[in-house]
This record gives structure tokens, sequence and C-alpha cells, in this order.
């Protein structure tokens, strides 16, 4: 049963478009709201799953370049593998950079937007500020896991302890801005 693992996968991947494709809004199966609803909340543990990727994948190379670097005991060698390692971000950040420019001038993406289609500020704001139903809930939990661990303390969405080395401590920090801050694990907006 190991041996045909890849089996299992794409078979599992087939199912799965299948599926989706059945109860999608244009399906047929289900009614098209309903379609909606049940795909929020059939998506939900893969956009919760990727959104903790995202928040960790960038910590865990820093640290373990940090520690692969900081293993070494000679200081000739740490500072060639720290020049090669540097060397290599900025040549593959160049290359995905030129990549994305070349792709994004051969496809043109939104070159076929008019300016009417495009949603307003005020349109997005009261679409934020609603009341969370049961279509837009799976969206709004997934909202809570933060993509980057330090953008709460930049936008001050009262989950600091991700960056504040004194929230735990004291609850007022330099991100805060006032004292007390309104919570430490709510994920009310704490601007004012």
């Amino acid at each position: 049963m190991r041996a045909r693992l890849w089996l299992q996968v794409l078979v599992a991947m087939g199912a799965g478009v299948a599926t989706g494709m059945a109860i999608g809004p244009t399906g047929g199966w289900l009614a098209p709201a309903t379609a909606q609803l049940v795909s929020n909340w059939v998506a939900m543990p893969g956009y919760l799953f990727l959104a903790m990727v995202q928040m960790i994948v960038i910590p865990l190379v820093v640290a373990s370049i940090i520690l692969g670097m900081a293993s070494s005991r000679d200081m000739q060698q740490l500072r060639s593998m720290g020049l090669r390692t540097g060397l290599f971000f900025v040549f593959t950040t160049l290359v995905a950079a030129a990549i994305g420019l070349v792709v994004a001038l051969a496809v043109q993406p939104g070159s076929y937007l008019q300016g009417a289609e495009l949603p307003t500020a005020a349109a997005s704001v009261a679409a934020t500020s609603a009341p969370p139903s049961l279509t837009t809930l799976p969206l709004q939990i997934v909202r809570i896991v933060p993509t980057n661990p330090c953008r709460p303390a930049w936008t001050r969405t009262c989950c600091r302890w991700w960056c504040s080395p004194f929230s735990w401590v004291w609850p007022w920090s330099p991100w805060t801005a006032s004292w007390p801050s309104r919570c430490w694990i709510s994920w009310v907006p704490c601007k004012r």
C-alpha cells in the first residue's frame, strides 16, 4: 500500500476536484447560495493550514540559517558561508523579481478591468464591518491567523504579544501607544 502512495494522492486529488465541481455553484447539486456556504466551510481547514504555514516559514528559515552559521567554529569559514548565503539570497531574489516582471508584462493582469468594475473603499469598509453570518464566518475565522507573525503589532490589532517582548509582563509597549492596551487575546482592532 505504501508503494503506491503517489496513486493514492492522485486519486484523492481527482476525488476532491470532482466533489468541488459537483457541489460548486455551477455544479447543479446544490443551490448557489447553499453551494457558497458549503464551499466556505469545506475550504476553511485548507485556508487555516496555508495561513499557519505562511506564518511559520520565514522564522523557521531564518532560525535554521542562523543556527547553521552559528554552529561553525572557524571564523573564516563563517565569513565565507555568510557571504555565500547573502549572495545566494540576493541572486534568487533578483531572479524571482525578474521572472515576476516578465510574466506580469506578458500577461498584463487587470488590463481588462474598467474603473467602474473596481470596488470602492466605502464598499470594502462596509463589507469588513458587517456582522458575521454563517457564510462569512469561516473566512473571518481564517483571518484570525496572521500570515506574518509581526503584523498584529504593526497594524495594532491587539495581539501584540507576537512581537512585543514586554507585553507578557507589562501591558504597555511602544506598539500600544496608550495605557493599558485593550486586550491581549481579543482580535478586535485597537485603533481609537
